[in-house]
Parts: structure tokens; C-alpha cells; sequence
């Protein structure tokens, strides 16, 4: 522990001890570690709370969705919300059955999923196709999909309302 502060008795500086912090960026480059739905996989159509999780801590404001030049992309809301682990982002869309989608995490020049240390994360290509089943209807049925969502209340809308459902039947408050 260091000399506590005293000012020298003829009035001059401040008697301090000092000592050296050495602050680094992180040089670890964030990676994609999970994502629903997860790559190759078969879903139901209709809503799906697109999920993608890194292997680091996240900033909030920055993420790049992208497209592929001649692949199917979902119908998504125009932002995605930042989960309290802060590693996953999830973001509410739209499918339709038997298509093929292609979703782009951070692919160039779009690099703004970033870790808290400013580092762009390593771009992530996620191609998932949907089933010709019965259609996702409810916020709560997109959720229960995905079991890394499954045991949390309600990330997505704080209300329990969603862009493209609602978990209330037609009518009721």
C-alpha cells in the first residue's frame, strides 16, 4: 500500500508515491463460437430469433449482418439486441419455407462486430435452409427453438411482443 497524500509543510507539491500500469489491447481477434440456427442446419419457417454468440465479450453498438451477392437473406428487424452475457446477439426474422438463407457476421468491408478491446471479429458465413412444415407463429415458439434461449424469460422484447407475432391471441390485452 502506498504513503498516504501530504502536502509539504512549506506549502510545495503534493508528497505522493507512483506506480506503473501497463494497459494493452487485446490481441485475441473475437470468434463466432455459436449460432441458431446452427450452420447446415434445418429449421421450421416462419419467425426464428437469429442468434450468434462469440467466444469474447462484445460492444453493444457495433454488428454487421451481411448478405451474399445472389443467396437468400431472411426478412430481419433493422437491429439486433446484445444479450446480457454479452457475447450473443440476437435478432428477430422472418423465413419462408424450403429456401436456402446465407447470413454474413462481419463480412468486409462490414466489420463492426467488435470485442470491448475494438477488435473486429474473424467473419463468419452462417447458411442454414428451412423445412415446408407448419410455419413459427409466436415469439415463445421461436424462442423454445433455440436451446441457448429456451431457459431465459423474454430477451428479445421487453414487453413480450415481437415485430412479427405476438405471444397473445388476436383480442386479447
Amino acid at each position: 500500500m502506498g504513503k498516504p497524500l501530504a502536502a509539504h509543510p512549506k506549502g510545495g507539491a503534493l508528497d505522493t508515491e507512483t506506480s506503473v500500469v501497463t494497459v494493452t489491447a487485446s490481441r485475441v481477434v473475437p470468434k463466432v463460437q455459436s449460432t441458431f440456427p446452427a450452420s447446415g442446419a434445418k429449421v421450421s419457417p416462419g419467425l426464428l430469433v437469429l442468434r450468434v454468440t462469440y467466444d469474447t465479450r462484445m460492444r453493444p453498438e457495433g454488428w454487421s449482418y451481411a448478405q451474399e451477392a445472389g443467396e437468400q437473406y431472411p426478412d430481419c428487424a433493422k437491429a439486433p439486441r446484445l444479450l446480457d452475457d454479452k457475447r450473443s446477439f440476437v435478432l428477430i426474422c422472418r423465413t419462408l419455407p424450403g429456401k436456402r438463407y446465407a447470413v454474413w457476421f462481419n463480412r468486409p468491408p462490414l466489420n463492426d462486430f467488435t470485442s470491448f478491446g475494438r477488435r473486429a471479429a474473424k467473419p463468419f458465413e452462417l447458411k442454414f435452409v428451412t423445412s415446408e412444415d407448419e410455419p413459427v407463429r409466436t415469439l415463445t415458439e421461436a424462442m423454445r427453438a433455440d436451446p441457448a434461449l429456451s431457459t431465459l424469460g423474454n430477451p428479445v422484447e421487453p414487453d413480450g411482443l415481437a415485430a412479427y407475432g405476438q405471444d397473445a391471441p388476436p383480442g386479447e390485452p
